[in-house]
């Protein structure tokens, strides 16, 4: 905690509008919006299911890294925006750090050894950088992983209530962090663990069933998120899974191994040119913890050593991804591994078997004579390839080679090439000599540990030096990865225009900008920063830019302003020009609700998308539905009048009068989980809710007066909540029956 207040502390209890974090990371373009939209509707006891500023609107809670219902993140609820975001990530940085710890404490490790395993874990290289990337739901959902493994240990071990509430607890609230491929790489884990547990010794079949009704404790107390959450990725543009391309992106580099010693020997967080992104190819555990881990895992004798030396190397297989043959496999026939990217992630899960081998090579050597001179052995291999490496590349790389070289890596990373042509020379020559830099400090405790060793054989109390070493190391790599990004310039100059669109009930579409700004100052937008956009959507603003509707995903860049954007109600298209953002105004953007007089029944997307082409089809005149709106009805129907009388982020009370049968156009994104009921003085009794021009609403309506409300509410949430009401309610009650017992037993020992 000490080490954290001192690299974090000032950002704290400073100036409020820095934010930890870059500028144009995720922190900046979407969890700010995504807190600030989602708990200042919680602060007016408003549960925000479905978020209507994005992707013409799209599910919210269902999107997982909503944190509304993560305990930890109610400090939004009391703490300013910026400091509230802060506090998240020092929070949960700590709480990683802390559930190491524990965990090595449970295997009886020296506690400067559980310190140093804490602190290389925590702010190690596959942690600590996700603060620079913004992935605070990576970064909460992660902090829980070591105590889930500590309570896995302790339940295999000797399989006790404690440690099954302890898992129940660390796995729910893993899974309430949000993001669900963290606490799926830790259940690959998990299970590939426990398969080497019941290798190399006994495992009771009572530890078994705990271990399994604790997991599913934990699926039933967050039953309402996983609800929320199955019910968006059924509607998802990854609800079939995603291509095979997608899931191999962002595999971890082997080049990168060297980033376990050489943390920046590929640029700084700024200037960053190997493969992936940095905060994606970093297993940096410093020199210290990596000697220390080698050691513990080449000559100390300890019953875990063996199935933690094979859990490192197989998730670092699994982390290696694309570039070993395993992963088509993995991807065709293992479910989950066709629904992510990035299993560079895999990284993380090992880095922490690193750290617990690192704290039984430290234990091992302040609690257990010296007794052989092998332990020089990996501090003389680190500076041997040092030096090894500091002579190729400043004697045999030519400038030119190494030009050739940063082109190479520039070019296959899956981000924006920092490389033109026009700086390629300078940026390698700055480049070579920042790698060269960085080798030279990681030889510097490469040689302060050597010489300790060499010291210890005469006393012994100079190996205290190497924690020492390792904190510095660790503090130094996290100071120098920290950066902040001013709150206040992430508000565009023209604000107050993006706020007048949303004032006059129209959307807005900005190619100057990627980030989810609009939503903090209550402008919809036809596009987002956000994988929750439904597949129904993607597929039609792929098709309005020209491509394939197939290959529809979030990741869209949109190079033609069509006409259909008025259908979205999208009244402006800001872009980006030499002298500044201009605006595209479009006049004759649709309205949020109205009768539609025509319409066509065309059961596939295909045939709707090629009469929308058709320059002679208008939209607001005829409705292209799938299914016909009344058994009875010919194609021409009648008007009327209708309005939107009030309306939240998720449910919109809707007041129409007609004369005779007609449908309403509605021009929001449509979802299976809208649904249309009556309220007193409806002369409908039931309302049916059509996907319209394939990806708006629209409702069918008899003659006669109408008041109803549209709401979004996924499947199966009323029972899901009340089977989390209960389950929280049950586990609350256990936990405190345990601790009435334990306290009763306490009070027994201390009377005897």
């Amino acid at each position: 905690m000490i080490i954290d207040i001192f690299l974090l502390g000032k950002y704290l209890v400073g100036s409020e509008s820095q934010v930890i974090g870059s500028p144009i990371g995720d922190g900046a373009d979407q969890f700010l919006y995504w807190r600030k939209f989602g708990f200042e509707q919680l602060r007016h006891g408003h549960l925000s299911l479905w978020n209507p500023y994005a992707f013409s609107g799209t599910p919210f809670l269902g999107g997982w890294q909503s944190g509304l219902l993560y305990p930890p993140d109610w400090i939004y609820l009391v703490l300013p925006l910026e400091r509230a975001m802060n506090f998240e990530m020092a929070l949960h940085i700590f709480w990683l750090g802390a559930g190491v710890a524990m965990w090595a404490r449970y295997h009886q490790l020296h506690p400067l050894a559980c310190l140093v395993a804490a602190i290389t874990a925590s702010l190690g290289g596959t942690v600590f950088l996700r603060l620079f990337a913004g992935h605070l739901s990576i970064i909460d959902t992660a902090s829980w992983v070591p105590w889930i493994f500590c309570a896995f240990d302790q339940i295999l071990d000797n399989p006790q209530l404690k440690a099954a509430l302890l898992l129940t607890m660390s796995t729910a609230m893993a899974i309430l962090g949000g993001h669900p491929q963290t606490v799926f790489n830790a259940s690959i884990t998990l299970i590939i663990y426990l398969i080497l547990r019941s290798i190399s010794s006994t495992v009771r079949a009572r530890s078994i069933l705990i271990i399994v009704m604790g997991g599913f404790a934990a699926v039933l107390i967050t039953a309402v998120q996983i609800a929320a959450g199955l019910a968006a990725a059924a509607e998802g543009t990854r609800q079939a899974g995603v291509p095979y391309a997608f899931a191999a992106s962002i595999s971890f580099p082997p080049e990168n191994f060297v980033t376990l010693i050489v943390p920046w020997f590929f640029g700084g967080i700024f200037s960053y040119w190997g493969e992936s992104y940095i905060w994606e190819a970093s297993i940096f555990c410093g020199v210290t913890g990596s000697f220390l881990a080698l050691y513990a895992a080449a000559f100390v004798k300890n019953k875990r050593k063996p199935v933690w030396c094979a859990m490192v190397v197989l998730l670092m297989v699994l982390a290696l991804a694309a570039n070993t043959p395993l992963f088509p496999i993995l991807y065709h026939y293992v479910p989950g591994f066709n629904r992510f990217r990035g299993d560079s992630k895999f990284d993380f899960d090992a880095t922490l078997f690193v750290s617990m081998l690192a704290a039984v090579g430290l234990d091992e050597l302040l609690t257990r004579p010296i007794q052989s001179k092998k332990v020089f052995l990996f501090p003389v291999i680190f500076l041997a390839g040092l030096l090894m490496a500091y002579t190729v590349l400043k004697r045999c790389i030519t400038l030119i080679a190494w030009e050739k070289l940063c082109e190479i890596f520039a070019a296959n990373a899956e981000r924006e090439n920092i490389l033109t042509p026009l700086n390629i020379a300078s940026f390698a020559a700055q480049s070579r000599l920042h790698s060269e830099a960085a080798l030279i400090i990681a030889a510097i405790p490469t040689l302060l540990i050597l010489g300790i060793l060499a010291a210890a054989r005469y006393r012994r109390r100079v190996l205290y030096a190497i924690p020492v070493i390792a904190i510095c190391e660790m503090f130094w790599f996290a100071q120098s990865s920290i950066s902040t990004f001013d709150i206040r310039s992430t508000v565009p100059p023209f604000a107050s225009q993006l706020e007048a669109i949303g004032q006059a009930d129209h959307r807005v579409l900005r190619l100057d900008d990627t980030s989810n700004f609009t939503m903090s100052i209550g402008t919809p937008d036809i596009w987002g920063y956000d994988p929750t956009v439904t597949n129904r959507y993607a597929e039609f603003m792929y098709f309005t830019q020209g491509l394939n509707p197939n290959d529809a995903d979030e990741y869209l860049s949109f190079h033609l302003d069509n006409p259909l954007f008025r259908l979205l109600r999208c009244s402006d298209v800001i872009m980006n020009s030499g002298a500044g953002p201009v605006d595209i105004t479009h006049s004759n953007a649709f309205s949020h609700i109205f009768f539609v007089k025509n319409y066509l029944v065309l059961p596939n997307r295909d045939g709707i998308f090629r009469l929308l082409r058709r320059p002679s089809m208008n939209p607001g005149k005829t409705m292209l539905l799938e299914s016909r709106p009344f058994e009875s009805l010919g194609a021409v129907l009648g008007g009327g009048t209708a309005s939107i009388t009030s309306n939240t982020s998720d449910q919109s009370t809707v007041v129409a009068d007609n004369a005779s049968p007609g449908i309403l156009l509605i021009t929001d994104n449509y979802s299976r989980d809208i649904t249309a009921a009556p309220l007193s003085g409806d002369t409908q009794r039931r309302y049916k809710v059509l996907p319209a021009d394939y990806t708006l609403i629209g409702v069918p309506l008899t003659p006669g007066h109408h008041v109803f409300t549209l709401i979004y509410r996924p499947r199966w949430f009323e029972v899901s909540a009340y089977i989390s009401i209960v389950s929280i309610s049950i586990f609350l009650g256990v936990c405190l029956a345990e601790l009435i017992i334990e306290v009763r037993l306490r009070r027994k020992d201390i009377g005897e």
